[in-house]
């Protein structure tokens, strides 16, 4: 899978915003979780980048609870394969980023996600902006540069805003 293509995916958990596209690291913040799943990720969200056109057909993202203190996510845009993620948050100086670990593998899987839910139903997605920050020699010093840059202008980049999807009843909502 292209980065491209991951990134979106990731949307969310979207298309490469900017020049720099995101950071990929060969490694996670930290090792394990290190938090509880936010119940309120979890569920079916319709997602659009960050800078798509007005005929951009939206991507599903489906989240739901993996194994203990991980998501398990899908995104698929109209048309093609869904792409499985793995996902749980780090704490970093009192903000929750999530790694994401591409399941298809690669010599980089994991890249890194700042969420908001703007309202219960509205969540926005920014990735570590890959400009910002040079790859890092072990998790230690990824952490380390990650508080340095984590407030900065520019350290994140908008990737995806998206809106919960209406479930008909008897369907799961990845709860």
């Amino acid at each position: 899978m292209t980065l491209s293509g991951r990134v979106r995916a990731v949307g969310a958990l979207a298309t490469l915003l900017l020049s720099g596209g995101c950071y990929e690291s060969r490694f996670p913040i930290d090792a394990t979780p290190q938090a509880r799943i936010e119940p309120a990720l979890l569920g079916v969200w319709r997602c659009v980048p960050h800078d798509a056109k007005p005929t951009e057909p939206p991507a599903t993202m489906t989240v739901a609870r993996g194994r203990e203190r991980m998501y398990s996510v899908s995104f698929q845009e109209d048309g093609k394969e869904a792409a499985r993620y793995e996902a749980y948050a780090s704490a970093v100086r009192g903000e929750m980023l999530l790694n994401v670990r591409d399941l298809s593998g690669g010599p980089k899987p994991w890249v890194f996600i700042r969420y908001a839910l703007l309202r219960p139903s509205v969540l926005q997605l920014q990735v570590l902006n890959g400009d910002a920050l040079k790859e890092q020699a072990s998790p230690e010093a990824l952490r380390r540069a990650v508080e340095r840059l984590q407030r900065k202008s520019g350290a994140f980049v908008d990737m995806n805003v998206c809106a919960r999807a209406r479930v008909e009843e008897g369907s799961k909502s990845g709860s």
